[in-house]
């Protein structure tokens, strides 16, 4: 069973300023499952092999500081810095069969207690003649989410994301 709670505030123009800030909390902690019933996983506190999905039992309990100015009327930059405490048993050794080839699983995720810390910047162009139903415009999006022990965090990764979406009238009114 999962569980997942969250908080969030953000205020898009601070004091009817070019600026805005949110901030946010949230709870999250159940079981996911990796791979397929080929896996061969071992268990802390168990001496036999299970076969079957490798189980990861996981909470995460974090939040997020975020911070914007329109620059321009369709040109918006943003900050933000978001911080997670993670618990996570995993098995100890997990592995997979396929086509004949037997691999370790890489969960990805260190077992028992780590901390996430990312810092990311994004820059929005947006000229949509509507953001829910656009019939015209351009939505243009690029941002960047680093995450390092430089601030905190148990894992080093970059995350990088190009949105572009043109909208266009069709002859027929559609």
């Amino acid at each position: 069973p999962h569980r997942g709670y969250m908080a969030e505030f953000y205020d898009p123009s601070l004091f009817k300023s070019p600026f805005s800030a949110g901030l946010a909390a949230y709870y999250t902690s159940g079981i996911d499952y990796l791979g397929y019933d080929n896996v061969v996983a071992i268990y802390p506190g168990s001496e036999e092999a299970s076969t079957g999905p490798a189980r990861i039992d996981f909470t995460r309990i974090g939040g997020s500081l975020t911070g914007a100015a329109t620059i321009f009327k369709t040109l918006t930059l943003t900050l933000k810095y978001r911080f997670e405490y993670i618990d996570a048993r995993l098995p100890i050794a997990a592995s997979h069969t396929r086509r004949g080839v037997t691999t370790p699983l890489d969960f990805g995720l260190l077992s028992g207690t780590s901390y996430l810390s990312t810092i990311a910047a994004s820059l929005t162009y947006d000229s949509r003649n509507d953001p829910f139903l656009p019939s015209k415009g351009l939505y243009f999006n690029v941002a960047a989410e680093i995450s390092n022990t430089l601030f905190g965090s148990t894992y080093n990764f970059s995350k990088y994301t190009l949105v572009v979406d043109y909208f266009k009238q069709l002859p027929w009114s559609h």
